[in-house]
């Protein structure tokens, strides 16, 4: 089994010992059973006895972690799991493409992509400024990846936020 780190435990939830998780990777967690913590001496096995929805984000609660106290000990700790479970994203790379703008004589380059809750963003630099634009097949023109460039039809007004001071 080979494990890969997917988060950490940003804080308890309630005084049952749940800890809310902050993700940095997707993984299926219907299919995992057991949360790996990297501890001084190596990774810790802990076997999941719960998982709830807490706002945006799971909690989790862990076999043997009943109490707020014992689950403060692994408060930003980082959790593993088998790489199995882990979805790996179908995005594509579009650092350094060129968006060009239809209807509009402006262009920027992609700086990388931003994923947030329900939508993700692309985060484009034009003349100098930090402009984030919807990563979404509504506004996406056309995509060429030889000539690594997107043509995007932003939305009336979207790009006057960023560059009219």
């Amino acid at each position: 089994m080979k494990l890969r780190e997917v988060g950490y435990f940003s804080k308890t939830h309630g005084l049952k010992g749940w800890l809310v998780f902050k993700p940095s990777a997707d993984f299926d967690v219907e299919q995992v059973n057991a949360l790996f913590l990297k501890t001084t001496s190596g990774e810790a096995p802990y076997f999941i006895e719960n998982i709830k929805e807490t706002g945006n984000n799971l909690a989790f609660l862990l076999e043997t972690i009943d109490t707020v106290e014992k689950a403060r000990t692994l408060i930003n700790k980082p959790v593993l799991i088998d790489e199995k479970f882990i979805i790996e994203s179908e995005e594509e790379d579009f650092n350094g493409y060129k968006i060009e703008f239809s209807r509009l004589d402006i262009s920027g380059t992609i700086q990388g992509i931003i994923d947030m809750p329900g939508n993700s963003l692309f985060d484009v630099a034009i003349k100098g400024k930090q402009v984030l634009l919807p990563y979404t097949d509504d506004f996406i023109v056309e995509i060429d990846n030889k000539k690594k460039r997107i043509e995007y039809n932003a939305p009336e007004g979207l790009l006057d936020v960023y560059l009219n001071e």
